[in-house]
């Protein structure tokens, strides 16, 4: 197995040695940019899914109806569908730093958005009620 500052040479493993990759547990204990990464991806996708149930939750809710928590769910699919092969190419065609800082800077742009948005145009949802009435 390779070490640090054996990068340049090659080594042939020998018959007790196979070449496998590290494990999760060991990369987040020794690599610090490893283990940054993987934070933010873990506390980005929490977010991410918390939206969707939030958001899924409020329509179910407020307006009762099958046909409304189908477009919620093909409304949050639809980018994916036809920004996937477009993406595809940018994303292989940039710097891997630039493709991760501009997803997660549009991700956090419609989070954003989505939030502050949501109130004006839907109103005072009923599933908050219990939280706005105040003391007794």
């Amino acid at each position: 197995m390779l070490t640090r500052g054996e990068e340049g040479r090659t080594a042939s493993p020998t018959s007790s040695e196979t070449l496998r990759p590290p494990s999760l547990s060991r990369l987040l204990r020794t690599e610090r940019d490893y283990r940054l990464y993987w934070s933010g991806q873990m506390l980005a996708s929490t977010g991410s899914w918390l939206l969707q149930s939030v958001l899924a939750y409020v329509v179910a809710v407020r307006f009762v109806s099958p046909t409304a928590s189908g477009l919620v769910a093909f409304c949050s699919l639809a980018p994916v569908v036809l920004v996937a092969l477009y993406g595809g190419v940018l994303a292989d065609r940039a710097s891997r730093r630039a493709v991760l800082r501009g997803t997660a800077a549009a991700q956090a742009v419609c989070a954003i958005a989505s939030a502050c948005w949501w109130p004006v145009t839907a109103g005072p949802s009923p599933a908050c009620a219990p939280w706005r009435r105040g003391p007794a």
